[in-house]
């Protein structure tokens, strides 16, 4: 599952990086193709376009800031290979493009003059979002899960249970049986190398990160004890629930800049329509809407 969750992070990540030319860092060597150094100013818009919770991630973890790396360093290498074929000259990129420079300008221009005042918003308008939206900043249920893992490739079916799946059923009984210890259970039994290890911890999980096999499975017991056995991913999970975290509020200092960032953003959007609709008022803008109405319905 952690795996998985890793893996669309680096997908994500390596769609989010836009790469052109140098940025003017220290020139320091940061990698190698073949014999030929990497220097920092080659990927340093990449970095520039990174998030800020990426980035703090990426300053904290050796593996995160590598996979950076090696995802702008792909870039350019697919850059280096279109330019050579002389990609940007297809009539379709090149309607993008100009497309994507419309964009820049507009979006630019009216951030330019529409970007609220450093005073906005004010303390009460803080406080009275963050009432109004205490539901949405809710902290999810967390649960604290174990489990015990058994292989099966034959997804059940109705009629006699796989040998795995009679397998996952009695390990369940003597998982429920008096004075069971899972973790013992799951340590020479479970298939999952990396838990068993741990007795079969999983850490902390939030609810929205659990397949819902599994937790349509934790919620009918409860939320309590041993789960049934339950097929996900390729094989059937055993969960021992040991404890749960409900939702709670998330204290203001918490989501400050959360909300500031959004009213921000939120009269952004209305000052840039309100500016947008005076130009159009100005220009006296009149709609043709038979004409309209034949341009979103004629073939492309």
């Amino acid at each position: 599952m952690r795996s998985f969750l890793r893996h669309c992070f680096c997908v994500i990540l390596f769609c989010a990086l836009a790469l052109s030319g140098p940025a003017g860092a220290e020139d320091a060597v940061i990698a190698k193709l073949g014999t030929q150094p990497v220097k920092a100013s080659e990927i340093a818009d990449a970095l520039a376009t990174l998030p800020p919770a990426v980035r703090q991630q990426a300053g904290r973890d050796p593996k995160i800031r590598t996979e950076v790396v090696q995802s702008a360093i792909g870039r350019n290498l697919v850059l280096a290979e279109a330019t050579k074929k002389g990609w940007e000259k297809e009539p379709d990129v090149i309607a993008q493009i100009e497309r994507a420079r419309k964009e820049i300008i507009v979006n630019s221009f009216l951030r330019s003059i529409a970007y609220p005042p450093t005073s906005y918003p004010s303390e009460v308008e803080i406080q009275r979002t963050y009432e109004a939206n205490r539901e949405k900043l809710m902290t999810p249920r967390l649960y604290h899960l174990a489990q015990l893992f058994v292989i099966d490739p034959d997804e059940p079916k109705a009629g006699a249970p796989t040998a795995k799946e009679k397998k996952a059923r009695e390990l369940v009984k003597k998982a429920r049986a008096k004075g069971a210890d899972f973790a013992l259970l799951a340590s020479t039994n479970s298939d999952d190398t990396a838990s068993a290890s741990h007795g079969g911890d999983l850490g902390v999980m939030a609810e929205g990160q659990i397949v819902p096999p599994i937790l349509a499975a934790i919620k009918a017991g409860g939320e309590k004890g041993i789960t049934d056995a339950v097929y996900a991913g390729g094989g059937w999970h055993i969960i021992e629930i040991l404890s749960v975290k409900p939702p709670e509020i998330r204290p203001l200092n918490e989501v400050r800049d959360e909300i500031v960032n959004g009213l921000r953003e939120n009269k952004l959007r209305q000052d840039s329509l309100a500016y947008v609709g005076k130009l159009l008022a100005d220009h006296h803008v009149s709609i043709d809407e038979a004409a309209i109405a034949a341009l979103f319905t004629q073939p492309k």
